[in-house]
C-alpha cells in the first residue's frame, strides 16, 4: 500500500496544543484519510479543508474519511455554518466531496449530525458513523 503524506508538519506546528491532525491519501483506496486527536477548534478545520484545497494532487471526485473519535470539538453549533462555507468553497475544486465522519462521544456526534442535517450542497455527501469500517464500507459504495 502507497500512501501520500499531506502537511507534514501539521502534527508538529499543532502538537504544543495537544491536537494532532495527520492527513494521508491512499493511492491504493483513492480515499484522502483524516486522524483527529485532541481539542479541535474552527480554525483547525478550516486550516484543514484549506491544505486540501492547495493539495494539487487529489481526484476530482473526493472521498474523505476522518475519524475523529479521539478528538473532541471546542466550537459551537453556530461555528457550524462556518464550516459549511469552507465545504462550498472546497467543492470549487472537485466535481464532488464524499466525506464520512466517525465520531464516539455525545456531544461530537451531535455536532456531526447538526451538520449533515444543515449541509445540503450539491455534489456533497456528508455520512456520521461510528466504527471506521462503516464509514469505509459507505464510501466505497
Amino acid at each position: 500500500m502507497t500512501n501520500l503524506m499531506l502537511l507534514c508538519n501539521f502534527d508538529t506546528l499543532y502538537a504544543l496544543r495537544h491536537l494532532m491532525i495527520a492527513i494521508n491519501f491512499n493511492t491504493e483506496t483513492k480515499i484522502l484519510e483524516n486522524n483527529l486527536s485532541g481539542t479541535i477548534t474552527i480554525a483547525d478545520v478550516l486550516n484543514m479543508y484549506h491544505q486540501i484545497e492547495h493539495h494539487g494532487q487529489l481526484p476530482a471526485n473526493l472521498k474523505i474519511i476522518i475519524d475523529s473519535h479521539k478528538a473532541r470539538y471546542s466550537f459551537t453549533e453556530k461555528d457550524l455554518q462556518e464550516i459549511a462555507n469552507a465545504m462550498k468553497h472546497l467543492l470549487t475544486k472537485f466535481n464532488s466531496i464524499q466525506e464520512a465522519i466517525i465520531q464516539s462521544t455525545p456531544y461530537e456526534t451531535a455536532m456531526a449530525v447538526l451538520y449533515e442535517q444543515m449541509v445540503q450542497i450539491e455534489n456533497f455527501r456528508f455520512k456520521v458513523f461510528s466504527s471506521y469500517e462503516a464509514a469505509l464500507q459507505w464510501l466505497k459504495k
